[in-house]
């Protein structure tokens, strides 16, 4: 399998509207700090009985209703538009939605627009070490595994790995007691499927 053949176009919902040129692509590949972000991910396989390729376009850190994001739902519907001009076969939201349920919602309903199937992950401001299930009570689950064509997908839930609520803590505390357990049941999973992966051989990506 030949894998990491990348196509990325950078995109910062904090600054002006989006626009899909050489330009501004250039400079904010260059740039440290950026809101959201779309990449077309090619994965090559090497088994001719498998389709060529496959595309995943990623959107991450959209960060609706924040005040540092003024243009992100903006930016945002344009991300969908320029998906949806590309052959893409998923689209994975790799978190940092918005800033409370309301704007899960909107983002949500922006996302709806997209042609291609979407999948959920949440980031640090999705999920603490005690709402994971308000997440999943608007998103699903925080943590599974699809198939796209001929890649294997295993999203997980980063926040279960550890409490890092206070970013500034030289040792992290412990999750709390439900989540820890949460923790544990996510890691358990993530174990059982080592045995599976081995046996399919599919290019994978986590």
């Amino acid at each position: 399998m030949e894998a990491g053949v990348q196509r990325h176009f950078w995109m910062d919902l904090a600054g002006p509207v989006l626009q899909e040129n050489r330009r501004v692509s250039k400079a904010l590949r260059k740039s440290a700090r950026f809101y959201l972000f779309f990449a077309l991910l090619t994965v090559v396989s090497a088994q001719r009985t498998l389709p060529a390729q496959t595309v995943i376009a990623q959107i991450s850190d959209m960060h609706l209703c924040s005040s540092h994001a003024p243009h992100a739902a903006t930016n945002l519907n344009s991300a969908v538009q320029m998906v949806n001009k590309r052959s893409v076969d998923t689209v994975i939201i790799s978190g940092d939605i918005g800033e409370n349920q309301t704007c899960w919602l909107k983002a949500k309903s922006i996302l709806s627009n997209l042609k291609a199937p979407v999948h959920y992950v949440p980031g640090n401001h999705d999920v603490h070490t005690m709402d994971v299930s308000t997440y999943r009570s608007v998103f699903g689950s925080d943590y599974y595994r699809f198939q796209v064509k001929n890649v294997d997908v295993i999203l997980i839930d980063s926040q279960l790995l550890g409490n890092y609520d206070n970013y500034w803590a030289t040792t992290p505390p412990p999750l709390p007691t439900y989540t820890q357990a949460q923790s544990e049941k996510m890691m358990t999973w993530l174990n059982g499927l080592v045995g599976i992966e081995r046996k399919i051989r599919l290019p994978l990506v986590v």
